[in-house]
């Protein structure tokens, strides 16, 4: 199994992997990670 990602217009696409991690992360931790790297999830 494998997972993909990229950035375009400064939002990640794909990275599906990392969304299923953030119900595990704290939700500073998640907020920040998604306003840091641009994940819509």
């Amino acid at each position: 199994m494998s997972d993909w990602g990229y950035t375009k217009n400064g939002r990640q696409v794909g990275s599906f992997t990392v969304c299923v991690m953030f119900k595990k992360m704290s939700k500073e931790e998640a907020d920040d990670m998604r306003a840091t790297y641009g994940f819509d999830c």
